[in-house]
Order: C-alpha cells, then structure tokens, then sequence
C-alpha cells in the first residue's frame, strides 16, 4: 500500500523533531549530567583533601596533648621515686634508730636457706638471699628497715598507676611493699640483685649522676607479669647500699595510660628510646600481629633479666613492609606520616615522652575518616 501524502508529512515532522528537539535535549541531559558528576567528583576530592588535613592538624594536636598527660602521669612516679630515695638514704645515714612502725617483726630461715619475713604485719615483705652471711648487722638492717614501709604503703596506696615499692640492697636484701607472702618460693634461694636490669640501671657504672632511671619492659622476678620501673640509687655518702624502685606494670600502662577516648577511633601505643612496644591495646594488637605480654604464668624462678622477645620491636614486626615503614617514621621522627599494611591504609602520629624518652605512636584508618565523604558520594550517584 503506497504511502499517502499525510503519511509523508507526519514522518518528515517526526524527523524533523529528532533533529531538531529530542537530540539536543539528550545531548542537553548528558551535559548536565557530566557537569554534575563532575562538580560532585570535584566537591569529593576537594572536601576529601581538606578532611584529610583537618585530621592530619587535629591527630598531631591530640597525640602531643595525650604525649603531655602521659609525660604528668610519668613525672609523678618519678616524683615519688625521689622522695623515696631521700628517705632511704635518710635511713642508711643513721642505721643507728631503729623505729618499728607495725610492731616486732617475725624472721624466719625458707628450707631453701633464705631468710624471710614470715607474717604479714600490714608492712612490705623482707627476703635475703641465703648466698649471704646474716650477723648481727645484717639482722639489724632487716629488722630496722621496717621503718620505711609507711612511705612505700604511702606511694602505692595513692598512686594507682604504682603496682609495686621496694628497696634492693648490695648486700641482696629485698624489701617489698605490696607484702609478698611467699617471698622464698618466688624467688628461690639465691636473689644476685646486680643480675637484674631493675638494679645495675641505676649503680655507680650505669649512672654515675645519680639520677631516677626508667628501665626498658621486663618480666618480674616478684611475680607481677611484664612491666616497667624508675629506679634511684640509694648511697650513703660514696658507697652505694641499694637501689629502689618502683614498678609499673604493662596492664596498668595500658588501664590507667593507654586508656584513651580519641577521635576517629585513634589506636594509640608506646615504644620505648629503641623502639620496643612497652604497650599496646587490643587494636594495635590485630593490626601487627601481636599478643600483648602482660601476665605471665610463673613455673620457675627468673634470675636474670628477662626482655621482651625481639619480635616486640617496631623494627621486627612480621609484616616487613610494616617494619620498614614503622623503622622511618621512628629514624626520621616523622611527627606524622602514612602507614600502608595491604588491607588498610593509617594516618600515623608520633610524639616524644620527655621523662622517658619514649614515644607515644598513634595510628587512624583513613577509611574511618573518610566515611562521611564516602557516604556524601554514594548518596549523590544514587541521585544522578
């Protein structure tokens, strides 16, 4: 059947709307739809760059603050060391006074041939290895050593952070603050106290100045798992009698220190002056592949010191590209710095603890602070 003239006519118009409307109208839509993809691309980027730097200013400014209220928190304990320190010397200087604050204190010989302090009369415990000779000045030190528990119960008591006092003498004489009730068995017969990192840190050939030391993290030969202690020289004019200590423990560093409610779900974690891990919540754990050490299952006496394994260090993490990132940012003391581990990617923020010498390391997934940007994205694709 031919096609009629109306027929013609209504194909050229249909033709000619094509060409002349529909087109540009889609050509029209496509450009506006390039423009807008394009500006919410642009909006992307630019709002992504300033959150990334927003954050970057913000994670340096709470990892120095929390490096500062760490740092109060250190500087305390050493406080106490030194008025500890002054009260033994005090103590040594005149051997003469003998003032016994809890009343008469029972000693005992261990089957294993260490004098100790068999009741628990609200004082420290006492030891002495059976390596020494014990006379009549010996007794007398130990008998009239009790007069420095009220100061050790004093520093525990008030500062939680403090697990452990005590005064370690040349002669291998422990007194302990809290009261150790099997002190013999823990420690077995024989304590050499210049075998220990938590005694030879601070003697005349490790620190001649005299000064409170802070020691690395150790396993405790008194039976509280890993920690750390400042530790002060106790002299008697030039001779050194002893060397106290008081003891933190990695839980605690990691209950009452590395506590912290961060923005942006920030993993914070401490190395000490070589870059082992002094402490680490569970967070950190997963991201390096560690189990934190902190208690510890005692089936034998520890007679030397005990550090933690090299595998703690930064430097020896499994992950090698991990540990070569970890080792720059820590050689270059890169206040910050990014850190990629294959399935995520972390802002990183470091900060020196003035006390110690250790460093505060904070680490932030960018997805977390990226979320919002990402869900802005996706939430204008689904409009276009």
């Amino acid at each position: 059947m031919a096609a009629t003239p109306s027929t013609k006519l209504q194909h050229l118009i249909y033709r000619s709307f094509l060409t002349s409307a529909l087109i540009p109208l889609v050509v029209i839509e496509l450009v506006l739809l390039c423009i807008y993809f394009g500006i919410t691309h642009y909006i992307s980027l630019k709002y992504r760059d300033t959150l990334l730097q927003e954050a970057t200013t913000s994670l340096q400014e709470i990892t120095s603050r929390e490096a500062w209220s760490i740092d109060s928190q250190l500087r305390d304990v050493t406080r106490h060391a030194v008025i500890m320190q002054r009260d033994h010397e005090r103590f040594f200087r005149d051997l003469s006074a003998c003032n016994l604050p809890q009343g008469e204190p029972q000693f005992r010989r261990h089957a294993n041939g260490a004098l100790y302090k068999s009741e628990n009369n609200g004082g420290a415990s006492l030891y002495y290895s059976s390596a020494t000779s014990i006379g009549p000045e010996e007794m007398r030190k130990a008998r009239c050593s009790e007069v420095l528990d009220p100061l050790l119960e004093s520093i525990v008591r008030s500062t939680p952070i403090i697990s452990q006092a005590y005064l370690n003498t040349r002669d291998d004489m422990n007194r302990l603050y809290p009261f150790m009730p099997d002190a013999p068995g823990q420690y077995g017969p024989v304590l050499r106290m210049r075998d220990y990192n938590f005694y030879y840190e601070a003697d005349e050939e490790h620190n001649p100045e005299r000064k409170p030391v802070w020691t690395g993290a150790y396993l405790d030969p008194a039976g509280q798992g890993w920690m750390t202690s400042v530790i002060v020289p106790i002299y008697n004019g030039d001779r050194l009698e002893g060397v106290s200590g008081l003891d933190v423990t990695i839980e605690s560093f990691i209950k009452h220190v590395l506590d912290l409610r961060m923005s942006w779900d920030a993993k914070p974690f401490l190395v000490d002056d070589k870059g082992t891990i002094l402490a680490m919540p569970a967070s950190v754990e997963a991201i390096f592949g560690l189990r934190e050490l902190t208690r510890h299952e005692y089936d034998e006496n520890i007679r030397t010191t005990i550090e933690k394994p090299s595998e703690y260090s930064i430097f020896n993490i499994r992950d090698k590209t991990i540990a070569e990132q970890m080792k720059r940012v820590f050689d270059f003391r890169h206040r910050i710095a990014e850190m990629d581990t294959g399935g995520a990617s972390y802002l990183v923020s470091q900060e020196i603890v003035p006390e110690t010498g250790w460093r505060l390391i904070t680490l932030v997934d960018k997805a977390v602070i990226f979320g919002k940007i990402d869900e802005f994205r996706k939430f204008t694709n689904s409009i276009g």
